[in-house]
C-alpha cells in the first residue's frame, strides 16, 4: 500500500535517482566488494541459474574459491544454501553484503544472475562486473 503511494506521488525520474543511490550507498557501506573478485554477470531469459552454477563448478574445478547468487542457491566458498527469497537479485544491501562475505571467505570469483528487473531498479549498479555472459533471449 505505501509502495503504491509512494509510485503514484513520486515521478518516475525520480524513482530511478532513488534506486541509483541506494544502490551506490549498500556498495559504499560494504566497502565495494565487487573491486576485490572477479566477477562474471550472467543474464538472459532462461537458463540464467544453471548457467551460474556451471560456470561456479568449472571455476572450482580449476582450483578456485568461488560465490554465486542465483534464484535457486546462494554459495560462498564451501557454504551452499537454499535462495528462500526466491528473486533472482536481491536487494542491494543483501547483495552487497553477500559480495562482501564473499570476499572475507577468500574467493577469487564472484558468479551473479542479473536480472532484467534487477537491472531496471539499479541493483547492479556497484557491482564491478568483469565478465558478461548472455544466454539468450526469448519473447
Amino acid at each position: 500500500m505505501i509502495k503504491n503511494l509512494i509510485r503514484r506521488l513520486i515521478p518516475g525520474s525520480f524513482m530511478y535517482y532513488y534506486h541509483y543511490c541506494l544502490a551506490r550507498s549498500a556498495s559504499f557501506i560494504y566497502g565495494n566488494p565487487s573491486k576485490d573478485l572477479i566477477v562474471i554477470g550472467v543474464t538472459g531469459t532462461n537458463g540464467k541459474s544453471s548457467t551460474v552454477q556451471y560456470i561456479g563448478q568449472i571455476l572450482e574445478g580449476l582450483g578456485n574459491k568461488v560465490g554465486w547468487t542465483t534464484t535457486v542457491s546462494f554459495k560462498i566458498g564451501e557454504k551452499e544454501w537454499v535462495n528462500d527469497h526466491k528473486m533472482t537479485m536481491l536487494g542491494r544491501f543483501k547483495t552487497q553484503k553477500l559480495l562482501r562475505e564473499m570476499v572475507s571467505a577468500g574467493c577469487a570469483y564472484a558468479v551473479v544472475e542479473t536480472s532484467s528487473q534487477g537491472i531496471l531498479q539499479s541493483r547492479h549498479v556497484g557491482i564491478d562486473y568483469d565478465l558478461a555472459v548472455f544466454t539468450n533471449l526469448t519473447p
